[in-house]
């Protein structure tokens, strides 16, 4: 655990970043972000270019809000967290911890869209405002992805990184900490692959478990292989389903696979916010894309989690939730970009 908040952050090589011309050219593939953490916050660069966003028809487990596919250019490149950012990072930077958090979503007398309905999140884990909140947590070791933060919080934690670098006079004119445009994060899940995964297609088994995300995620088909420690049980969950997660938890980032631009956790782990509102793909070519309207369905979050099964958790699929919502395997990374002027 992390007791020291005191944040002094040095970020190695930002003078790079003069010119987004400069980057692309002499930036390394990647950089640290120091401060009281047991673990660095790594950065990865991913450069610009194009892709094609969405599925096919053919793809297993697709859903209809992944088409049209649409060519994406994106004309900047920029830095992204390695893999999600982690509790002991949360806790330095913030100053609570992931039982705090999840008592705020235990508490929360908001109604959530949740199934075919709405509801407290209480109610889907079948607990009270007095229920023991160690029931929603797992493990807490500082180096697992953090969850139970709402979108708010996220782009909270990336305002007060961008806010206390730039006191430190470490971070370059022009640009900010942020989540990922929904486009931004694709692109890198992806990392120059077309398939459902950056391991391949999937072959989906009856439980929608699949060999292909075994060794690159942690998700529903693999999370209670040999886990230890407390765990989160799904037994009582109201859309328990065969083949869920058990009693497991979230895993210490970066223990599997990474992508080919040495992104780790990207289909796993704990799921991501991204920056964008929800809303259809545009179909055809675009430039620098983020997508939606304000839409009562929220914003996007990408990739899947611990009890997540393998077909939502591939690198198309899209969903949304309220800027309020937390998640028992909901967290995020950061990217480290131009500054825009998109709320």
């Amino acid at each position: 655990m992390i007791a020291n908040k005191r944040i002094g952050i040095v970020l190695g090589m930002l003078a790079l970043l003069a010119g987004q011309a400069a980057c692309a050219q002499q930036a390394e593939k990647s950089m640290q972000v120091r401060g009281p953490f047991k673990r660095d916050m790594t950065l990865v660069w991913i450069p610009a270019g194009s892709f094609t966003m969405g599925t096919p028809e053919t793809e297993q487990g697709r859903r209809k809000n992944e088409s049209p596919r649409t060519k994406v250019t994106l004309t900047q490149g920029y830095w992204m967290g390695a893999h999600e950012v982690t509790h002991g990072q949360w806790q330095a930077l913030m100053g609570t911890d992931v039982v705090q958090q999840a008592r705020l979503a235990q508490m929360d007398d908001t109604t959530f869209h949740l199934g075919a309905g709405s509801m407290h999140l209480r109610d889907y884990f079948n607990m009270t405002k007095d229920s023991d909140t160690l029931q929603l947590v797992g493990n807490v070791d500082a180096d697992l992805p953090m969850i139970w933060v709402s979108w708010n919080e996220a782009r909270e934690f990336a305002r007060k990184l961008t806010e206390v670098t730039r006191a430190r006079g470490a971070l370059p004119s022009g640009y900010e900490f942020r989540l990922p445009t929904e486009a931004e994060w694709e692109y890198a899940a992806r990392a120059g692959t077309t398939g459902a995964t950056y391991a391949g297609e999937l072959k989906l088994a009856a439980d929608q478990s699949s060999p292909t995300m075994h060794e690159i995620a942690w998700y529903a088909g693999n999370a209670r292989e040999g886990y230890t420690g407390r765990a989160i049980s799904t037994a009582n969950w109201v859309t328990k389903k065969e083949g869920a997660a058990g009693e497991a938890g979230p895993r210490l980032v970066g223990t599997k696979l990474p992508n080919a631009w040495g992104l780790y956790d990207m289909l796993g782990n704990a799921a991501e916010w991204c920056m964008d509102w929800d809303g259809p793909l545009p179909g055809g070519s675009v430039t620098d894309w983020q997508g939606g309207k304000p839409s009562p369905k929220g914003r996007i979050r990408r990739g899947g989690g611990w009890s997540t099964f393998a077909n939502n958790a591939r690198a198309g699929y899209r969903n949304a939730h309220e800027a309020e919502f937390r998640w028992v395997n909901l967290g995020f990374r950061v990217v480290l970009a131009k500054q825009s002027s998109t709320p």
